[in-house]
């Protein structure tokens, strides 16, 4: 009886051990999506700010290449 108690003890000690182990692997998991996302999120901001620069500057370019002699200026930093 003694063994089987004892076994029966460490299948449950092994079961909450494996248990926590996947909570923590999921929560890890779940953590690094997050992760991911924020960085498309950031990656796609950047993007977006690059796109609109570049507009911007391509027009002042087309704008001095037209004559607008305040368009050849250099930006300001």
């Amino acid at each position: 009886m003694a063994r089987n108690e004892l076994a029966a003890r460490q299948e449950a000690a092994d079961r909450l051990a494996h248990d926590a182990a996947l909570a923590r692997h999921q929560i890890e998991v779940q953590q690094t999506e997050e992760r991911a996302r924020a960085a498309a999120e950031a990656a796609r901001a950047a993007q977006e700010q690059y796109d609109r620069d570049y507009a911007a500057w391509l027009e002042q370019v087309r704008a001095c290449q037209a004559g607008v002699r305040a368009a050849c200026a250099a930006p300001a930093p």
